[in-house]
């Protein structure tokens, strides 16, 4: 049985220097395993067509999110890009993307699925919290929403976000005007992460524990997270599932480089 983790409010701590020096090397061979098990990752869930937005991470662009959006179209989703640029994590891409938002939401005749990588899954729970009735469900890889103060960020990645989104993490919890970041936004929600993220602390990236949230973990880079075999079959296999009736995740299949660890409670 997968294992249940019961979040806990703690002091940040930033991610282990080890993992942090580590993490390019990790993402490119997170990248080669996908592109050599890319016709071998095929999974029995199929999407209902419904649409899901994909929002890429800090720097980033759509081109990020590349592999999460085919492979969402290859099992039935209708995968969108977020259209914004790179996220430089400024007001004006967050203008930008609430816009698109709604402008996305009033042409879909039902509610929309998000995935966020990092940066972009901090935004994307903001939209769900805030468009309850537009957001089906919301999936989060690597995101640290559960930092109020950027302790839990790389110190280097810290320096770059307030230099080039010209606010600091706190400022841009008060611009998501969010009365605690750490509270669940809502709607049934999904927080991939990886223990081994040498980007931010893993802890920072836990939903709290309620009937509709959970918490996936995979083997793993942060930057990788968007090419992970594994984090691609869990964000199919959650969206996939009847609206309405969200259960937890209960992967019990096996498939080549697809690994889920379960730790003992």
């Amino acid at each position: 049985m997968y294992e249940t983790i019961d979040v806990v409010v703690h002091k940040s701590a930033a991610p282990q220097l080890r993992h942090s020096v580590a993490e390019a090397g990790r993402a490119v061979s997170e990248l080669v395993t996908l592109g050599v098990l890319w016709p071998l990752l095929d999974v029995k869930s199929e999407g209902d067509g419904h649409p899901v937005m994909v929002l890429p991470g800090f720097l980033a662009s759509d081109f990020s999110t590349s592999a999460i959006r085919g492979y969402l179209h290859r099992h039935g989703f209708n995968a969108l890009p977020w259209k914004q640029g790179r996220n430089t994590g400024r007001r004006s891409k967050q203008a930008g993307l609430h816009n698109h938002f709604l402008q996305i939401s009033d042409q879909c005749a039902e509610p929309m699925s998000l995935v966020g990588h990092s940066l972009g899954g901090v935004f994307a729970r903001e939209l769900a919290r805030q468009y309850p009735d537009r957001v089906r469900s919301v999936v989060t890889l690597g995101s640290p929403f559960g930092t109020t103060d950027g302790a839990a960020v790389a110190h280097l990645v810290k320096r770059m976000f307030e230099r080039i989104a010209r606010q600091t993490v706190d400022q841009l919890r008060r611009e998501l005007n969010a009365l605690d970041p750490r509270l669940p936004p809502g709607v049934p929600a999904t927080a991939i992460f990886s223990r081994s993220d040498g980007v931010v602390h893993w802890q920072s990236c836990l939903e709290q524990n309620t009937e509709q949230t959970e918490n996936i973990e995979v083997y793993g880079s942060h930057c990788g997270l968007v090419v992970n075999p594994s984090a691609l079959v869990a964000i199919v296999d959650r969206l996939a599932q009847p609206y309405g009736d969200w259960q937890k995740f209960a992967h019990t299949g096996t498939m080549p480089g697809v690994r889920f660890p379960s730790h003992p409670q």
